[in-house]
């Protein structure tokens, strides 16, 4: 198995946040999404299986 990179990439337009309650702590809870520049940020991969 190996490692398949795309030649393109993609970012958000604007900041996307969710907030909801958290399944173990029952605590609120948040998480924000943030545009990154060209190559940086965080690369995301799914894996069917």
């Amino acid at each position: 198995m190996g490692i398949v990179l795309h030649d393109y990439q993609t970012t958000l337009k604007t900041r996307a946040s969710l907030t909801g309650t958290g399944v173990h702590s029952g605590k609120e809870v948040s998480i924000s999404f943030v545009p990154a520049d060209a190559d940086t940020g965080i690369v995301f991969q799914l894996f069917n299986g």
